[in-house]
């Protein structure tokens, strides 16, 4: 059988594991040691013992702790210090949690994951089981019908996914197309989801018309303020060259000694001053145009953005209905086999899972019928088997009797739970 070979590997790693577990624990290089000195605080710490097997301490040096127990190494250390103290010192050493040296249960057969798993006070043979994975499945026959269930559960679900994913791909083609119906025929008229995407859809078309309104409405704000800046432009151009004339006559006037030359400065600062007038006006031309231009663009781009959107969404959606379709193939071949092999072999038999402990007792191995809460104990060996179940009372009155009062044999000896 599948187990026999982990059930034979595990049962050996037992009786060596039981054998040791009567043994006291003898420190190796890895351990962690607390100790504590009650009369000298700072002597209080945590000690590792390293790859040689020792580990210093204060007053003591070097301590070769490797192959002692807890007890013995107190010992040593209070001998180390003795010559440092007058009166016996109270000190104490403890091993911390090492999970290599944390007790053991063993579980083997028809379970997902047989091997070995940490124990804890209180544990169940369920608790055993679960810690595994639970019961091995592939060992109930595939006509089962609460596996047959699941399987129509996820055909259904692959087949809502599939109208979902098939209403949903119309609905973005028909964005990325401008168009304003929804079209498809994975689904009726009169669907849920159909309505739920059209209303999406209108959704998404208020929207862009929104923004290319507002988008219009700014492109034809900064229109017309560039049109009214350039007109100001000319008119204030021509203001600079008629001012210029003014200011050449004057200068000629001034030269011949018939005008003051005042008047030449007071109209040098207006030509100035109008032809400040006349960069600023400039700038905020093409200030205007630009923002216009600019809104052009970021318009421009973000339907861009969004037509590329709608191209992933579109390949997403379809690799989604691919591989649901793929899944949904599979479910209704499984569907299909469940529904031969009723038909082939009947109603389907029952397997009823039976589980023993395998524990060390008194220096001998002796395995005992348990159930679910049966609890068990460090170093026990859960094993787990089916047989069918018995839809009546069995022919051998023996094994009925078995059955109620847990007997197992073991190399042939008869074990009563």
């Amino acid at each position: 059988m599948r187990w026999l070979s982990t059930f034979i590997g595990l049962l050996s790693l037992f009786v060596a594991t039981s054998v040791v577990a009567q043994e006291p624990y003898r420190l190796q290089p890895g351990d962690t040691v607390e100790i504590w000195v009650a009369e000298e605080e700072d002597l209080r710490r945590t000690a590792v013992i390293g790859p040689d097997g020792s580990f210093s301490f204060p007053l003591a040096g070097h301590v070769k702790a490797q192959g002692m127990t807890v007890e013995e190494l107190e010992t040593a250390l209070r001998q180390r210090l003795a010559g440092y103290y007058k009166d016996a010192l109270s000190l104490t050493a403890m091993l911390q949690a090492n999970t290599a040296a944390q007790p053991t249960v063993f579980i083997a057969g028809e379970v997902s994951t047989p091997g070995e798993y940490r124990f804890r006070d209180g544990m169940t043979v369920l608790h055993a089981v679960s810690l595994a994975g639970g019961l091995y499945r592939q060992a109930i026959p595939p006509a089962d019908q609460d596996r047959a269930i699941l399987v129509e559960r996820d055909i259904k679900l692959a087949e809502n996914r599939l109208d979902e994913l098939g209403v949903l791909t119309a609905r973005l083609q028909a964005e990325l197309d401008g168009k304003t119906v929804v079209v498809t025929d994975q689904v009726s008229l009169d669907s849920p989801l159909l309505a739920q995407e059209q209303k999406v859809l209108d959704d998404r078309h208020s929207l862009q018309s929104d923004q290319e309104a507002r988008q219009q409405e700014a492109v034809a704000m900064q229109g017309r303020i560039a049109a009214s800046a350039r007109s100001e432009l000319e008119t204030v151009q021509q203001r600079v060259v008629l001012a210029q004339k003014r200011l050449d006559s004057t200068t000629e006037l001034v030269a011949k000694g018939a005008a003051q030359a005042v008047r030449q400065f007071e109209q040098e600062s207006e030509v100035a001053t109008l032809r400040g007038l006349v960069s600023e006006l400039t700038t905020g031309l093409l200030t205007a145009e630009q923002l216009a231009t600019t809104e052009v663009a970021t318009f421009e781009r973000e339907q861009k953005e969004r037509r590329t959107q709608l191209h992933a969404e579109i390949v997403a959606a379809q690799r989604e209905q691919s591989a649901t379709r793929a899944r949904l193939a599979d479910s209704r071949s499984i569907l299909s086999i469940y529904a031969e092999r009723q038909v082939r072999d009947g109603p389907v038999v029952p397997q009823l899972a039976l589980y023993s402990i395998v524990r060390a007792t008194g220096g001998e191995m002796r395995e005992i019928a348990a159930t679910e809460m049966t609890p068990i104990l460090a170093n026990d060996l859960v094993r787990v088997v089916y047989r069918p179940a018995l839809s009546g009372p069995p022919a051998d009155p023996s094994v009925a009797e078995a059955d109620r009062v847990g007997l197992l044999t073991l190399g042939g000896n008869e074990i009563s739970q």
